[in-house]
C-alpha cells in the first residue's frame, strides 16, 4: 500500500512558498522577542534546571556526569543523559549563563515550529497558520522555549522523525526516535506514528534496502551505538538506576490516574473517534497526523507533569486543523478554528503553574540584590573560618550564583529527594523569592527549605522587599516548628 500525503511533500520542497516564509519570519521575531523580554521571569529559575545543569557543567569540565552538587559519590540516573551531554558540549566552548542555556531550548522550539508548519500548513492555508501560531504561543507552550529542560529538544526530534517516516525515510526516522529516547523517555511516544507509517506500507523493506542514503545509515549506526552505550551505562549503575526510577514512578503513581479525569477521557475519545473516522474514509495521511497529535497528548495525560503541557497543546492544535481541513467554505474554517481555540484556551487558562508571560522592568533578581547577597555570603564565610557550603530553596535561583561560587571557593549543595540522596548538612541555607514567583511558592517558603538541623548558620532570606536578613538557627527552629504545628 503506497502512502500519499496530500500537498505535504510538495510543500516540503517548495522554497517559494511566501506564506510559509512570512509565517516563519513573524513567528521567529515574536518568539525571540518573548524569550529575551521575559528573561528569567517566565518561567522563573526552576528547580529542574538546577538538577540537570550541574551534570552538563560536569560533562563540559571532565566528560563525566558525576556532579558533586547533587551527589559526589554516584551519578544521578533519573533522566537519560542526552540533554546534559548536548548542553555540556555547548559549555565546552561557551561560558555559562542560565539565559544562554535557555536559548538552546528556544532554538529547538523554533525548529519544532518550522517543522510543524511544514507538515500542516499547505499553500495559503492561513487558518492553519493561525492555529499553529496560537498553540505554540500559549503560555503553557511558550514556557518550554525558555527553560533548561528537554521538551523542546524532544519535540523537534520527534516531529523530524514523523516527517522522515511519512516521506518514506524509515531508517532516518528510527534513528531520530532512538536519539529522542536518549533525551527523555517521552521520545518513545513519537515512535507510535512512525511505526504505524512503516506498518501500513507493504513496500517498507524494499524501500529501506533500495532508497536509504548512505548518510541515513551513518546516522542510524551512530544512534544505535549511543543507545547501546546508554544501556551499558545503566547496567554499570543498575543499583542507582533502580533507586532513582523507583522514586520517579512512585512520585507519579501518587497522582490521580488519567482515567479519573474527565477532560483526559474526553480528549482520548475525541482522538480515537476522529482517527477511526479518517481510517474509515481511507484518509491515511490524516490518520498518521492524528496519531502524532494523540501520541503527544498522551505524554501529558499519562505523564502528568506540568512541563508536558506543550505536547498536549500542539496535539489539540493538530486535531483542530484536521477538522478545519474537512470544511469546504473558508468562513466556516475561520469560525470553527477560532471557536475551538477559544474554548480550549478558556479551559486551559492563561497562566502556567501560577506564572504569566509578562514583561517586567528588571530580570528575576536585580543585579543590586545579587551583589548584596554575594557580599552577605562572603561576610558569613569570613566569620566561618573562611569555609562555606550553601543550599538554596526549591527553585533554580542558585544557578544565578554559579560563577560567584566557583571564584570564591564556595560549595553548592543541591538538596535531592531523601530516598535518592540523604540530606546533607550545609553551613548556610539561602531562601530567595521575588514577585515573579507564583503565590504557591511564596506562601509556603518554609516548606521549600531544609530542616533547621541541616543549616548550621541559619537561613539567609530575600523576599521581594529589597531587604536581606539572616534568620539565626534558634529563630529558624522556632519558625520551622510553628509551621509544622500549623500543618
Amino acid at each position: 500500500m503506497k502512502i500519499t500525503f496530500k500537498n505535504n511533500v510538495k510543500i516540503l520542497k517548495d522554497s517559494e512558498n511566501y506564506f510559509f516564509i512570512f509565517f516563519i519570519l513573524i513567528s521567529s521575531i515574536y518568539l525571540t522577542a518573548c524569550n529575551f523580554l521575559m528573561g528569567l521571569n517566565f518561567p522563573i529559575p526552576w528547580v529542574d534546571e538546577t538538577f540537570f545543569l550541574p551534570q552538563a557543567l560536569s560533562f563540559a569540565k571532565s566528560n563525566t556526569l558525576l556532579a558533586p552538587e547533587l551527589d559526589s559519590g554516584r551519578p544521578i540516573m533519573w533522566m537519560q543523559p542526552g540533554y546534559m551531554i548536548v548542553v555540556g558540549t555547548y559549555l565546552k566552548y561557551f561560558s555559562f549563563s542560565l539565559e544562554s542555556i535557555r536559548h538552546i531550548s528556544g532554538f529547538f522550539y523554533w525548529i519544532s515550529l518550522v517543522l510543524i508548519a511544514k507538515v500542516f500548513c499547505y499553500k495559503k492555508s492561513i487558518v492553519n497558520y493561525f492555529v499553529i501560531f496560537i498553540v505554540f504561543m500559549m503560555p503553557a507552550s511558550l514556557a518550554a522555549s525558555n527553560i533548561a529542560r528537554m521538551e523542546s529538544m524532544v519535540l523537534a526530534l520527534g516531529i523530524a522523525a514523523f516527517i522522515s517516516a511519512t516521506t518514506q525515510k524509515y531508517v532516518l526516522a528510527i534513528s531520530l526516535i532512538l536519539l529522542c529516547s536518549l533525551i527523555h523517555f517521552n521520545g518513545i511516544y513519537f515512535g507510535l506514528p512512525v511505526i504505524l507509517a512503516m506498518i501500513i506500507n507493504r513496500k517498507m523493506f524494499i524501500l529501506i534496502l533500495s532508497n536509504t542514503k548512505k548518510y541515513e545509515w551513518i546516522i542510524f549506526l551512530l544512534a544505535t551505538l549511543l543507545f547501546f552505550k546508554y544501556l551499558i551505562y545503566v547496567y554499570q549503575n543498575i543499583h542507582w538506576f533502580k533507586i532513582d526510577m523507583d522514586f520517579q514512578f512512585s512520585r507519579k503513581l501518587t497522582r490521580p490516574s488519567f482515567y479519573n479525569d474527565l477532560r483526559s477521557i474526553l480528549i482520548i475519545i475525541a482522538f480515537i473517534l476522529t482517527i477511526a473516522g479518517m481510517a474509515y474514509a481511507k484518509r491515511i495521511s490524516d490518520v498518521l497526523k492524528l496519531v502524532l497529535g494523540f501520541s503527544m497528548g498522551l505524554i501529558l495525560i499519562i505523564g502528568q507533569e506540568m512541563w508536558y503541557r506543550v505536547f498536549l497543546n500542539i496535539g489539540i492544535g493538530i486535531l483542530i486543523i484536521i477538522y478545519i481541513d474537512l470544511l469546504k467554505i473558508n468562513i466556516f474554517k475561520w469560525v470553527g478554528g477560532i471557536s475551538c481555540l477559544a474554548l480550549y484556551i478558556m479551559l486551559s487558562g492563561y497562566s502556567f503553574a501560577g506564572m504569566s508571560p509578562v514583561i517586567k522592568q528588571s530580570n528575576y533578581l536585580p543585579a543590586k540584590i545579587v551583589s548584596e547577597l554575594e557580599s552577605a555570603i562572603l561576610s558569613l564565610k569570613f566569620k566561618n573560618n573562611n569555609q562555606m557550603s550553601v543550599a538554596f530553596n526549591n527553585t533554580g535561583s542558585d544557578l544565578l550564583f554559579l560563577n560567584f561560587f566557583k571564584n570564591n571557593d564556595i560549595n553548592l549543595i543541591r538538596m535531592m529527594p531523601e530516598v535518592m540522596v540523604p540530606t546533607r548538612t550545609v553551613d548556610l541555607c539561602i531562601y530567595i523569592s521575588t514577585e515573579s514567583d507564583p503565590a504557591w511558592i511564596r506562601d509556603n517558603w518554609i516548606d521549600e527549605l531544609p530542616a533547621p538541623e541541616y543549616c548550621k548558620l541559619g537561613v539567609l532570606v530575600y523576599k521581594s522587599a529589597n531587604t536581606i536578613s539572616l534568620i539565626a538557627p534558634d529563630a529558624y527552629k522556632d519558625i520551622y516548628l510553628k509551621n509544622s504545628i500549623n500543618e
